[in-house]
């Protein structure tokens, strides 16, 4: 299949391979985007690895401390003098000598704490379950421009900037529950030859075994500017706990916003309405205030900001991710210095997510005059209900006698329709009380017990509406910030790349026809657009088979994506793919066949 794309004129290949440059900005006629790394690679620091036993490189992760330590550490990571050829003693007086040997741009002396590790090869994945027990890490890579220096078997690398946080915050989150134990890392820009497509290749097609027979899978949301992404979460304080979870979120939202419910004088938690079983009552009732003390208005909103920053992490909208995440045995999401295991995060995301601030902000929030005509209207009631004391022998008799008349059912309507009255005015329901207390005949003073429920509610029901109106006319309620001050921030929640990886992790089965899994990459990022049709092919189908990763400069993003539309129809045998071939032509229409599918712009 791959031959017949490549039977394409030179002339026209030419003018493709000008295209991807044009449309993507790839460094070079490789399009693939990595740090610069020449004194690395001219070392030949890897042994190569044999594809059909599927060996992969494995790193020991030391932390960070200053070089000289490292090199006592690991000896045999001293640099080499290229004239004399003997071990360079690491100090002070040496350092310009080092830094000339080593070609070091980025350490300038030898207390600066630099990450190191040490390479592991011709490690072969059937083995690593049994023999080498390793873990990965997942992460948003970001400009490859964006570096920092590292020590890989002692040599100067330049990884990625957040590789390298990724790495330093696994470490710790590795060590808080492992001290003193060393940590197995597959991590791809280090543990694959970058210089080596044929090893690229091989190597993104054992990805999903790479990720799938790891122990751990680390995901680092946060990135060396964005430090907060987990924050909400309390899990740096609360550990492993859901249910503390839950309790530290309403103590959070309680000590910040009440609401008053329109009863009675109850004030209602802000919290209940994260309970299913509460926030369709608490959503249709009318709140009386629904304010943010002054005091905790800088608290909420700095836990808001973090919630922002989680739904907008770049990690979430990465291709790639869909792989590691999903054929993950066990993720810990990492932000920082926290860690939270997926199956928790999960289940806080449920308990944040089913919490409504929008419908909060809608909430009919009455002033001083609606309370007062509320008062006047409850007043009402209260003389309705008092006026049936006139006829209170009437009401004995009725619950005394064994037979039903026309008093009772008189009395019995009446107490009914001031139920309904009281609920219409306040959106309490008393009706099933009422019920209880006056069904049936016979039962000793069942009506009186109704009237005095009526009684009581109503009597509560003025002495709170009393009690708010004084509140207010001595100025108590000035203290407080308005919620709806908070819409700005409330209305910028998009949590639709969460849900979206989340959901398809939950419901994503072993395999996938293709075609569904390319219409998830049309949502995603890749900074090599073949990695759009690339980072899916270990979630199909093994029949998909015949796709083979092929990062060469021949291979360009319209010969993956032609190749890709041919596997499908081929495989499907159906034409189901064309339906969306209008999509994204403005720049490869020209080049592509007019059945091609566009994923990946």
């Amino acid at each position: 299949m791959a031959s017949e794309s490549h039977s394409l004129p030179h002339s026209l290949q030419q003018q493709l391979r000008k295209l991807d440059r044009k449309l993507y900005k790839a460094p070079g006629d490789d399009n693939f985007f990595t740090p610069q790394n020449d004194f690395f690679y001219s070392k030949t620091p890897y042994l190569p690895l044999d594809a059909k036993q599927k060996e992969i490189r494995l790193l020991k992760v030391f932390a960070p401390k200053p070089y000289a330590n490292h090199i006592k550490d690991h000896p045999h990571w001293a640099p080499i003098d290229s004239v004399t050829g003997e071990l360079i003693p690491v100090n002070d007086n040496s350092m310009p000598k080092i830094l000339s040997s080593l070609q070091i741009n980025g350490l300038h002396d030898l207390s600066t704490p630099i990450l190191g590790c040490q390479i592991i090869d011709k490690v072969a994945l059937s083995k690593t379950q049994a023999e080498w027990m390793y873990h990965a890490v997942s992460y948003c890579a970001g400009k490859p421009t964006d570096t920092t220096l590292i020590l890989v078997d002692g040599l100067p690398f330049n990884a990625f900037a957040n590789l390298d946080h990724a790495i330093c915050k696994a470490l710790k989150y590795w060590h808080s529950l492992n001290p003193g134990k060393e940590l197995l890392l597959w991590a791809d820009q280090i543990c694959i030859n970058q210089r080596d497509q044929a090893e690229r290749a091989s190597q993104v097609s054992l990805m999903r075994e790479v990720y799938r027979r790891s122990s751990l899978t680390f995901i680092c949301l946060s990135t060396v500017s964005t430090l907060t992404c987990l924050d909400w979460t309390f899990y740096e304080n609360v550990g492993s706990e859901v249910d503390t979870f839950q309790q530290v979120f309403q103590k959070l939202v309680n000590t910040a916003i009440t609401l008053t419910h329109s009863g009675g004088g109850v004030t209602i938690a802000l919290s209940d309405c994260i309970n299913p079983y509460k926030s369709a009552h608490i959503k249709s009732a009318h709140i009386e205030s629904a304010q943010i003390k002054s005091e905790d208005s800088a608290i909420l909103t700095k836990w808001l900001e973090s919630v922002k920053s989680f739904t907008e992490c770049q990690w979430f909208r990465r291709s790639w991710v869909q792989q590691e995440f999903f054929v993950a045995p066990r993720p810990i999401f990492i932000s920082n210095n926290i860690g939270v295991p997926f199956n928790h995060l999960f289940k806080i995301l449920e308990i944040i997510r089913s919490f409504s601030f929008n419908e909060l902000l809608n909430l009919n929030i009455p002033n001083a005059d609606t309370m007062s005509q509320a008062l006047k209207d409850m007043r009402q009631l209260e003389d309705e209900i008092y006026a049936m004391t006139a006829n209170w022998e009437d009401l004995v008799k009725i619950n005394i006698q064994n037979h039903r008349s026309h008093s009772e059912d008189t009395v019995r309507q009446k107490l009914f329709d001031i139920a309904k009255a009281f609920h219409h005015l306040t959106n309490i329901d008393i009706h099933s009380k009422l019920s209880a207390n006056i069904s049936g005949s016979g039962s000793a003073f069942n009506f009186v017990g109704g009237y005095d429920i009526l009684w009581d509610h109503i009597q509560a029901r003025i002495h709170h509406l009393e009690e708010w109106l004084r509140r207010a006319a001595e100025g108590e309620a000035t203290t407080t910030i308005s919620i709806r001050a908070h819409r700005p921030s409330f209305e910028k929640y998009d949590f639709s790349a969460v849900s979206s990886v989340m959901g398809h992790k939950q419901s994503m089965r072993r395999t996938s026809d293709l075609r569904p899994l390319l219409e998830i990459s049309r949502k995603l990022k890749a900074s090599d657009p073949r990695d759009r049709v690339y980072a899916f092919l270990g979630l199909a189908h093994k029949e998909y088979g015949t796709l083979i990763p092929d990062y060469s400069p021949r291979k360009t993003v319209v010969h993956v994506l032609t190749d890709a539309a041919k596997a499908i129809i081929e495989i499907e045998k159906s034409l189901g793919v064309l339906e969306g071939v209008y999509r994204g032509r403005v720049n490869l229409g020209l080049y592509l066949p007019t059945w091609v599918r566009i994923h990946c712009i």
